[in-house]
């Protein structure tokens, strides 16, 4: 019987990595991201925080912050800085569709792990 995070995980999603090795005439390395897995069981939410830590309690300065987290089976190649293009659920529908940098990974989890995310877009 499946556990309850592996139940979780509906959407399919593709990871690229960068595998450029080149650097820019500036010597900045390039980025050239190539597809390392198809199809992959996740599950990627999104967690409104209400108060950004880095305003004093006592400001009269209102901000919110939007914190993206996701799960991915327990030896799932991944790595930070990969990047997950969300392509549909298990039925085909597209629910948080865009790309998404993996900035850290939590694996201490029994049969899964824990991803911290934020979106990424080519500007």
């Amino acid at each position: 019987m499946p556990t309850r995070s592996r139940r979780l995980m509906t959407f399919r999603v593709t990871t690229e990595r960068n595998t450029s090795t080149q650097t820019d005439p500036l010597g900045q390395p390039t980025v050239e991201y190539t597809v390392i897995n198809t199809n992959l069981p996740c599950y990627i939410w999104s967690e409104e925080e209400r108060r950004n830590p880095f305003i004093p309690w006592n400001s009269n300065v209102s901000a919110a912050y939007e914190r993206t987290k996701g799960i991915m089976p327990k030896g799932t190649d991944v790595k930070e800085n990969d990047l997950l293009t969300l392509n549909t659920d298990r039925q085909g529908n597209t629910y948080m569709s865009g790309r998404y940098i993996i900035r850290g990974i939590n694996p201490r989890h029994r049969d899964h792990l824990e991803l911290y995310l934020e979106r990424y877009d080519l500007r």
